[in-house]
C-alpha cells in the first residue's frame, strides 16, 4: 500500500484514496488520486517518487499535504475527481484529463445520488 486517506483533507465524509492515475515525467513518478466524499469535497492528491528508487517501498514515496486540484467556486468546478493522462495529438504535450460538476449541491448522498452529466 502506497498511500492511505490519514490528511484531513483525504477524511472529509469518507476516508478514500482511490482512482490513481500514473504519469513519468523527468526521471519521476507521479500518482494522482482522489480522496475524501464525492460531493464539493472530493479532490485530487499527488504522490510522487524517483523512478530509480524501489516504487513497492512505501517510504520511497513523497505525499503532497494538501490536494493539487479540487473544488473552485468562482469557476463553478466542484468536486474535481478521478483523472487520466494522454499524449496530445502533436506526440509531444501531455494531458490530463478529468472532471468536476458545475454545481455544488447533490440531492441525496454524494455516494450513491444519480449525478447529471455535464460536457467540460
Amino acid at each position: 500500500m502506497l498511500s492511505e486517506p490519514a490528511l484531513p483533507w483525504e477524511t472529509i465524509g469518507y476516508k478514500v484514496n482511490e482512482g490513481p492515475s500514473v504519469i513519468q515525467w523527468n526521471g519521476k513518478l507521479f500518482v494522482t488520486y482522489s480522496a475524501s466524499a464525492t460531493d464539493h469535497h472530493c479532490g485530487m492528491g499527488l504522490l510522487w517518487a524517483d523512478k530509480n528508487n524501489d516504487i513497492m517501498n512505501a517510504k520511497t514515496w513523497h505525499k503532497s499535504p494538501e490536494p493539487v486540484f479540487f473544488t473552485h467556486g468562482k469557476l463553478k468546478r466542484f468536486g474535481l475527481e478521478h483523472n487520466s493522462f494522454a499524449v496530445a495529438e502533436d506526440g509531444v504535450t501531455d494531458l490530463m484529463v478529468s472532471h468536476a460538476r458545475l454545481y455544488k449541491e447533490i440531492k441525496g448522498s454524494p455516494i450513491s445520488a444519480k449525478m447529471k452529466q455535464t460536457n467540460l
